[in-house]
């Protein structure tokens, strides 16, 4: 068990979230990782555990939470580093999306319950700036309805848990 609490990090395995991971481990701090399908490659000196699992799927999702409750007495912070928008079969769908709003909508109450904390989702600067390519628009309305999403949760999730967005881009 985690007693001094930990920082939940979605999507582990991706180039920003393995330095997320990196990052914070060197701070002493405890984290979870979330990874599809393989460990995270990080010198973790004991203070990472990891979670496989298809975040697109929700019954994973709750499992996750299950584990994180098992693991640590406090969620200290939940990092978003999952990818975005996907196509299936020729069509638009927004598994992402969901499964974004849906981990803040879970790890919140158990902040609240134990002090507080915070959130970070990553959007991107294609939520405010035209790119010419394939699917921009799709990739663009996501990450905008996504940057929505935290201006309006941070005055509800508010004084208790702190949620930002990161906008990395070109």
């Amino acid at each position: 068990m985690m007693d001094d609490g930990v920082v939940l990090v979605a999507g582990a395995t991706g180039t920003i979230g393995r330095a997320v991971c990196e990052h914070l481990l060197e701070r002493v701090c405890h984290v979870i990782g979330t990874c599809h399908s393989r460990t995270p490659d990080v010198a973790h000196c004991g203070r990472l555990a990891c979670f496989t699992g298809d975040m697109l799927q929700r019954d994973a999702r709750k499992r996750l939470f299950e584990f994180v409750t098992k693991q640590c007495r406090r969620l200290l912070g939940f990092v978003d580093c999952l990818p975005g928008c996907s196509r299936v079969d020729g069509q638009m769908e927004f598994p992402w999306l969901a499964a974004h709003i849906d981990l803040v909508e879970m790890a919140v109450p158990q902040m609240k319950q134990t002090g507080g904390g915070s959130v970070v989702l990553l959007s991107s600067t294609a939520a405010s700036r035209a790119f010419a390519t394939g699917h921009s628009r799709i990739y663009a309305g996501e990450k905008g309805f996504l940057e929505s999403y935290i201006r309006a949760a941070a005055g509800e999730f508010a004084p208790k848990v702190r949620i930002n967005g990161i906008a990395p881009g070109l």
